[in-house]
């Protein structure tokens, strides 16, 4: 059987005696030089194409590198392809009648109809050099226990756009041949690439309303109301899971929707999420001494950099250093705690920690040496809950605490206000209260109307409510001046609220109880929902971006990204090794860090991995 570098071979024997042919032909035919321009041109990429995959194919065609049958046997096919219109474009240019004749030398429709089938395969040509990349990639994260590769941005897309070139020649009766060829190809790699990679591949292009609108959309690829106001309160009760309206079906084609499903028609104002989305690999810290649970990103810092809690260590900071990937300590400070937050408009870090004023920091560092060296790995806490609890406030430019260490049985602080000023954290019996930051932590407020502990706070976009979230089932909003309730929304998973974020650019707040996602504006009243166990397959909320467009899930695979509007997966993430424990989106939602569990199977036991991303929509 022939192997991959044989097809190369022949399709660089073709290449160079086509370009005998437009060399002669050019001599005969003066005054077509010009017009023969566009297809010298896309000779010539056809010959770096070529080379690019021939220089790839030895591990492959010696089974040192293992690929999926039908994938190779695709990528065997492009460059056979080419040749056939190769030596067609060939025959075009030695036709006896053009030579015989010079005022019939070639025109440019001529040429146009030459080059398109062969820009068609060279561009195929390039795909299957990315889909060889992609199988080395998995190959050795296979081998390493690593993850997948991310960086295939452009696979996906440069996919689905000679799927539709295909479909217009089809429909014209032209290059059938090749239709048929780089589809059967381009399917086998699309599986493989849904596979592996960071990228959700759209559906086949045949599944496409008709090839007309997948041509259009195709161009435009790049590469119930009440006011919450006033002192009244208004209340809206949650609807039960009937009144979600099913999504449509792959005929429900928008303009520009490549060929996915229509939404469904939400009241709930959102920044619209990408059609799809892709995820470049920016860098790795390889290995924490135990496993991450807490990232933040710094608001302060000029380029992008994590704030990273982990079960042993004390907090740090570091940055994402582009290209090498390698970790940069940027800071490191005598906190070691868990719920971390850090201030959107400062250098301000609350943590809850053990109160260890009766020790020393020497002495408390002693403490956890001798236990460690002694092969024990305990601490004073066990990553959630502490025996003495006490929050801390710290600026961590000028290394300095801003409050007195607050002591009570199950304290946390959970969000900064926007200009950094108050701080809502969990209080004395369960309840929510709010701190002048500036003042040394002095009390301001107290959410008072919840009947059972509170699980969850954030402030609006504004900084003059409070968003809290209560396992008596009710999200509040309270006004951060009077402290009176100016909004509610009762839900019915009252048992398990899970997570609560609210945008930074309008009113909308996102909250998820049980399985469901709840979108609510307590300025309309407007609700929504839809389920994490959707379409998309199951998933466990870590972060939203911060004007409300995605959401990050753990999965039992890895990871994905959500359109939070309607639950609409737009990335997959596929660990090789550990699971998700915590993730967090950058303030302009342009960077997803996602931190892991690797190699135990308890949090004191696990070590640490975090891994940066470049969102590329």
């Amino acid at each position: 059987m022939d192997t991959l570098r044989m097809q190369c071979n022949r399709l660089e024997e073709s290449l160079e005696s086509i370009a005998t042919s437009v060399e002669e032909f050019s001599s005969r035919h003066t005054t077509s030089h010009a017009n023969l321009e566009p297809l010298v041109a896309e000779l010539s990429e056809l010959r770096r194409s070529t080379a690019a995959l021939r220089d790839k194919a030895a591990s492959f065609d010696d089974g040192a590198t293992p690929i999926p049958d039908d994938v190779f046997r695709g990528i065997k096919m492009v460059p056979a392809n080419c040749v056939d219109h190769v030596l067609a474009a060939r025959q075009t240019l030695e036709d006896p009648t053009r030579q015989r004749h010079d005022w019939q030398g070639i025109v440019p429709m001529d040429v146009d109809r030459l080059v398109r089938p062969l820009e068609t395969g060279r561009r195929a040509l390039d795909v299957a050099v990315a889909g060889l990349d992609m199988a080395t990639g998995v190959n050795e994260a296979e081998q390493t226990g690593d993850s997948p590769p991310y960086a295939t941005t452009s696979i996906v897309p440069e996919i689905l756009y000679i799927k539709v070139r295909l479909a217009e020649d089809r429909d014209r009766n032209a290059n059938t041949v090749q239709a048929v060829v780089l589809t059967e190809f381009l399917e086998a790699l699309q599986r493989f690439a849904s596979q592996h990679s960071g990228n959700l591949v759209p559906p086949p292009i045949e599944q496409r309303r008709s090839s007309n609108v997948a041509l259009s959309e195709a161009a435009s690829l790049p590469g119930g109301s009440g006011s919450g106001s006033g002192g009244g309160l208004d209340s809206y009760q949650a609807p039960d899971d009937s009144t979600r309206a099913p999504s449509p079906g792959l005929d429900g084609l928008d303009a520009g929707d490549l060929g996915r499903p229509t939404p469904a028609y939400s009241t709930i104002r959102l920044p619209p999420a990408p059609q799809r989305m892709d995820l470049r690999h920016v860098s790795r810290l390889p290995t924490l001494e135990s496993e991450t649970l807490g990232i933040a990103f710094d608001a302060t810092a000029r380029v992008p950099r994590v704030a990273v809690t982990t079960y042993h260590h004390r907090v740090r900071f570091f940055h994402m250093k582009v290209p090498e990937g390698r970790e940069q300590m940027a800071g490191r400070f005598n906190l070691n705690g868990t719920s971390m937050c850090l201030s959107p408009a400062g250098p301000l870090m609350a943590v809850v920690q053990e109160h260890l004023d009766s020790l020393s920091t020497s002495a408390y560092e002693r403490l956890e040496l001798s236990r460690r060296q002694a092969g024990s790995r305990e601490t004073l806490h066990d990553g959630r809950t502490f025996l003495d609890p006490e929050v801390v406030v710290f600026d961590y430019a000028k290394q300095t605490y801003l409050t007195k260490h607050l002591r009570w049985p199950g304290a946390r602080p959970f969000a900064f206000s926007p200009s950094g000023a108050l701080l809502a954290v969990r209080g004395v019996l369960g309840r929510v209260e709010v701190w002048d930051v500036a003042g040394g932590g002095k009390g301001v407020g107290v959410v008072r109307s919840h009947t059972e502990d509170v699980f969850e706070a954030r402030f609006t976009a504004e900084g003059d409510r409070l968003v809290t979230m209560s396992r008596d089932g009710t999200l509040r909003v309270t006004s951060t001046t009077t402290w009176r309730g100016t909004a509610k929304l009762e839900v019915a998973e009252w048992k398990n609220p899970v997570f609560l974020a609210v945008s930074v650019t309008g009113s909308v707040v996102t909250s998820v109880w049980g399985r469901k996602v709840y979108l609510w504006d307590p300025d309309t009243g407007a609700l929504d929902n839809w389920s994490l166990d959707g379409p998309g397959g199951e998933g466990w909320p870590l972060a939203a971006s911060p004007d409300l467009r995605f959401l990050c899930c753990r999965t039992e695979n890895g990871a994905d990204v959500r359109d939070m509007a309607t639950g609409r997966v737009l990335c997959r993430m596929g660990f090789g090794q550990g699971f998700a424990s915590s993730a967090a989106f950058s303030l302009d939602s342009k960077y997803l860090t996602v931190g892991r569990a690797v190699g135990g199977h308890h949090v004191r036991e696990a070590l640490g991995r975090v891994d940066f991303w470049e969102i590329i929509e």
